[in-house]
């Protein structure tokens, strides 16, 4: 029933333009999305530097081990990359295009939903993002 039930949510994600994958790799829970975001991209970088923060927090306070957990921001003339393994986020910065955010999570001792469920989380806060960045066009 599990498997129906990440099968349907995902398929129900896929037709609202979002997919979240989980699956498991051995011992390690790997989860991750890509999602184009309308957000301002100052607003998705700083996001998603502290939302990096924060899903190794929950890891943590969860008994769970960070394998790693990796996201990208790619926006008009860059992307920056983002990586956490412990308890700081590392950053790199390269050229690139367009707006695209993706999040990837390698953790141990956390169950797929669990993961599936923070993911979403991370998914409904682009979008509130997308909804200030547009409030402030206007």
């Amino acid at each position: 029933m599990k498997v129906r039930r990440n099968h349907v949510l995902m398929s129900e994600m896929k037709r609202a333009g979002q997919t979240i994958g989980i699956r498991q790799h051995q011992n390690s829970i790997i989860g991750s999305f890509t999602v184009v975001s309308h957000a301002a991209a100052d607003d998705l970088d700083e996001f998603v530097k502290k939302k990096l923060k924060t899903l190794a927090d929950w890891v943590s306070a969860n008994q769970g081990i960070i394998g790693h957990i990796k996201a990208s921001v790619k926006h008009p003339g860059s992307v920056t990359m983002y990586s956490i393994t412990d308890d700081a986020v590392s950053l790199k910065e390269r050229t690139d295009n367009p707006i695209r955010v993706s999040i990837t999570m390698i953790v141990f001792f956390i169950k797929k939903e669990e993961v599936q469920t923070q993911l979403e989380i991370c998914l409904k806060e682009i979008k509130i993002l997308e909804k200030y960045a547009d409030e402030s066009e206007e």
